[in-house]
């Protein structure tokens, strides 16, 4: 079951990874603790995420 269509659901952002999520919005965003394998996979995303941001920061730094 599709909750929300495409565009509503991504940010189109040019490092953007998407994944598809089983649940009502309501259970989409909680976990049952550290190891729910579904809070795992968002916390990989995450981190790879912002680690990208923050080497995108350091590099616009250093050319400047």
């Amino acid at each position: 079951m599709q909750v929300v269509d495409k565009t509503s659901a991504i940010l189109e952002h040019k490092r953007e990874t998407t994944r598809s999520a089983t649940g009502n919005h309501m259970e989409m965003c909680k976990f049952t603790g550290l190891r729910d394998p579904r809070y795992e996979a968002v916390k990989v995303i995450l981190r790879a995420y912002f680690k990208s941001e923050r080497v995108q920061k350091t590099e616009e730094v250093s050319s400047m």
